[in-house]
């Protein structure tokens, strides 16, 4: 009878929440609808689909923050209202310190939320619970804006990117931020997030043996090279002058080797590209990565005629050797010119 009465208040508890959740989600749409009609009723009355789509659509963000905003209050209330937090560190039991603001900018406009903040002065650290709990970035700009950014970026040049981004979203993003963005997304990447599927790879080799004896012919082409890097304290902006030489930096940056790697099918005179992949990277990390797509089938030596190319590196015919044992190894014209220039003449 107890567990009975309990599962009925628990029950009684959520549709009361859930009533209060739309009650104040039709108020806010009232609300948001007399300001729209004041708009669209202005002295520049729109005329059309399009000015009146385009109205719409330039207030809809406002409607569509506060609905996230009510969702979050409804979904996370408790720790909106949190008074009490355990220190993730040491364990201590703290006292909210303040109700702190903060505005994030998501792909269905702004959200502004005030959550408790809780700081150990053993530790010395702060926190935001719900921070955690609605796993934010610590950007101002939200994961799903970083996406859209990002996917955008890949496309088209960062200064493009940044134009077109925010005629689409009416989200301001500059070319450098963009850029910024573009490349933390990228530190999380493998080789198989940026390669095509196995299912497309195939095609692409069913298309290029089409009408053909023989296998198609893929090359591996591998190679390192030394590429200029600066450390993270030379990142950032400062104040610059006109009409004055720059000073040199006060940074000291380095010489790293990129390795990597580039897969593509021969077709006559023309090539036809399949994935690349190039990193600050070592010799067992390339390895890692051809190991990750030849498990995954990318590279499956049954349907091509798999060829390597590269410069006579030690570390390239031993990793190929390795992974793909029946390669037929081929060095590129370029070294092979100059060790045959080396050779002396009898």
């Amino acid at each position: 009878m107890a567990e009975a009465a309990i599962q009925n208040l628990e029950s009684y508890r959520q549709e009361s929440l859930e009533q209060k959740f739309r009650e104040s989600l039709h108020k806010e749409l009232d609300k948001w609808l007399d300001r729209l009609g004041n708009v669209m009723d202005g002295k520049d009355k729109p005329s059309g689909l399009w000015c009146i789509t385009e109205g719409i659509r330039k207030q809809r963000e406002e409607l569509m923050g506060t609905v996230a905003m009510e969702w979050v209050k409804k979904e996370y209330g408790s720790y909106l209202d949190q008074e009490h937090a355990e220190c993730p560190i040491c364990g201590k039991w703290l006292k909210r310190q303040a109700l702190c603001q903060r505005t994030l900018e998501t792909m269905i406009g702004e959200i502004t939320i005030h959550r408790p903040y809780f700081y150990c002065r053993v530790c010395g650290d702060g926190f935001y619970p719900l921070d955690e709990a609605l796993n934010l970035s610590s950007r101002r700009k939200q994961y799903d804006v970083q996406e859209a950014a990002t996917d955008l970026a890949k496309e088209v040049p960062y200064e493009k990117a940044s134009q077109l981004f925010t005629k689409l979203s009416g989200i301001g993003m500059s070319d450098h931020v963009m850029h910024d963005v573009a490349n933390a997304a990228g530190d999380d990447l493998s080789v198989l997030d940026v390669s095509p599927t196995r299912e497309e790879i195939v095609e692409r080799i069913q298309a290029v043996a089409q009408g053909k004896k023989w296998r198609p012919i893929m090359v591996l082409g591998m190679d390192g090279a030394d590429v200029a890097t600066r450390p993270e304290n030379a990142k950032g902006s400062g104040r610059g002058r006109k009409k004055h030489r720059a000073k040199r930096a006060k940074w000291k940056g380095e010489w790293r080797e990129a390795k990597g790697f580039r897969i593509y099918l021969v077709d006559g005179d023309r090539i036809v590209h399949l994935l690349s992949w190039h990193q600050v990277q070592n010799q067992a990390e390339v390895a890692a990565s051809l190991k990750q797509l030849k498990e995954a089938g990318l590279i499956d030596e049954s349907l091509v005629r798999l060829c390597v190319i590269g410069d006579g590196a030690q570390w390239i015919w031993n990793r190929v050797k390795e992974l793909f044992p029946t390669a037929r190894e081929i060095q590129d014209f370029y070294h092979c010119s100059e060790y045959i220039h080396d050779v002396p003449l009898m």
